[in-house]
């Protein structure tokens, strides 16, 4: 498990995600629509969509499991501590 950031998914996200930014960012302004009932969408409308929110879906993918790896490996830390105590005590005792 990758235990860095995931740069690459937040940079597409923050770029691609987001571009043109100005007056607002285009998938913004498309979930308003889509909110607002969608009329007048078409397909490359929602192909619009489904391009701008698929970098945001990558992000929010490589934080899930950037968050899941760090969580397991905290756990196999703790375990790890808990099992040298176990084994530190046993010496002692036979010593």
């Amino acid at each position: 498990m990758n235990s860095k950031f995931p740069f690459y998914p937040f940079l597409a996200a923050i770029t691609l995600g987001l571009a043109p930014f100005l007056p607002e960012p285009h998938i913004v302004g498309k979930i308003r629509w889509i909110m607002g009932g969608g009329v007048g969408m078409g397909p490359m409308d929602y192909l619009d969509v489904l391009l701008h929110g698929a970098p945001w879906l990558w992000l929010f993918f490589s934080l899930f499991k950037w968050i899941q790896g760090a969580k397991k490996k905290c756990t196999l830390e703790e375990q790890k501590t808990k099992l040298w105590q176990r084994t530190n005590v046993q010496t002692v005792e036979w010593q």
